[in-house]
């Protein structure tokens, strides 16, 4: 739904040597730098007894809480990427020997950028939003183009998936394969045949109505200033997450 749009540079990767296993729990700030500007990042790591889950903010975007997916986490050693493309917007890093600070190198469409963070304090993952159960009508995948977002107006096609939980609630995701990102809704709100979906990780929300049919869903689109017409249809080759 949005491109997280940073300039390439070539720059010599950090090793990835497992050492004294560490806990990168935490709310961590630092950079991705280039040539021209260091972009803020924010990333927090919360630890569970099964696993280890994390977000990302990058405040100059406005993406918040972007989900992280954690390739590797072992000794000193720390791998996460942005939920979407396997093996872009990759970072691999190392953790310092005091555990204060992570170095390394961010891939992106196979370039390479240094970036830094710093430990600040407790993580601030927030709770996921549970909403509720939607009506059949709206369960499933979904396609649309989208138009008018992206330099020079070029339209990018994006796959909607609505799915109804075991436990009585709804999730979805937003997934535009041109930028290899996987958005989740951070919340879905039916009523009657409209449907109103809130997508904050990257600022955005969609409303629409869906036809008597089941087969089209219209409505707009909105994301910072740009207010766009955006219908769905039913798309059974859907491409959900990556």
């Amino acid at each position: 739904m949005t491109r997280l749009i940073i300039a390439l540079v070539l720059l010599l990767p950090a090793g990835l040597h497992a050492q004294s296993a560490l806990d990168p729990s935490g709310h961590w700030e630092g950079t991705i730098r280039t040539p021209e500007v260091a972009f803020v990042i924010e990333v927090d790591f919360a630890k569970n007894a099964s696993e280890l889950t994390g977000t990302i903010s990058v405040p100059p975007q406005n993406l918040k809480g972007f989900p992280l997916i954690i390739e590797a986490a072992e000794g000193r050693s720390l791998a996460f990427r942005f939920r979407g493309a396997p093996g872009n917007r990759l970072f691999e890093g190392i953790l310092s020997e005091d555990g204060q600070s992570i170095t390394g190198r961010f891939i992106q469409s196979g370039f390479t950028m240094p970036f830094d963070l710093t430990r600040t304090g407790e993580a601030h993952i927030e709770a996921p939003v549970r909403s509720a159960a939607i009506g059949k009508e709206l369960e499933g995948p979904w396609s649309a183009t989208l138009e008018g977002s992206y330099p020079n107006g070029i339209p990018r096609k994006i796959f909607l998936t609505l799915s109804n939980q075991p436990d009585g609630t709804s999730t979805g995701t937003v997934f535009n394969p041109s930028d290899g990102l996987e958005v989740p809704i951070t919340s879905i709100t039916q009523q009657a045949s409209s449907i109103t979906l809130d997508l904050r990780v990257v600022s955005a929300s969609y409303s629409g109505t869906v036809n008597a049919d089941g087969t089209e869903m219209v409505g707009t689109f909105i994301q910072g200033t740009a207010v766009l017409p955006l219908t769905f249809k039913r798309s059974p080759d859907a491409t959900g997450a990556q």
